[in-house]
């Protein structure tokens, strides 16, 4: 909001625009409005899957089992088609050692992102260390992007 507040006042050549902190203060002292982020937020999609009985358990389970299946199926049997899972595995401290010293030392934090290709049951492996880059959804990204290249040149 605040940012539609700075935005409305730029292109109404308003000249003083109020700090955050002083937004924030005018509505919730004089408007009795408060920022919160929700709780728990959930669209309709997901308020779908959260069952009220067990037999609507059950079948959104079958429902789910047999949908994975199909699109393993799908991706034996369809070359154009790539069904992969994959997880950023846990951080390698380097260098590993045990001694003394050395132990407490600063350690470099290497990622390792793994990605399996459930038809073709091959695995790749992404590495990179903290000088290179984070752990953010824009490595995550670039690994999916490479992977996705890999896939298709390989097809």
């Amino acid at each position: 909001m605040y940012d539609l507040y700075k935005e409305f006042c730029e292109s109404n050549n308003i000249s003083y625009i109020a700090s955050s902190e002083v937004y924030r203060q005018i509505f919730t002292c004089e408007f009795n409005i408060l920022f919160l982020v929700p709780r728990k937020y959930q669209c309709d999609v997901c308020n779908k899957y959260e069952p009220t009985s067990a037999d609507q358990k059950t079948e959104l389970q079958d429902e789910y089992l047999a949908r994975e299946y199909k699109n393993k199926e799908k991706g034996k049997n369809d070359k154009e088609f790539c069904v992969a899972v994959f997880d950023l595995e846990q951080i390698l401290s380097v260098p590993k050692s045990e001694v003394g010293l050395a132990y407490y030392k600063l350690k470099l934090s290497t990622y390792n992102f793994t990605i399996f290709n459930l038809a073709s049951k091959e695995c790749s492996c992404y590495m990179w260390h903290e000088v290179i880059a984070k752990k953010d959804a824009s490595e995550i990204g670039s690994c999916l992007i490479l992977f996705i290249y890999d896939q298709v040149k390989t097809a």
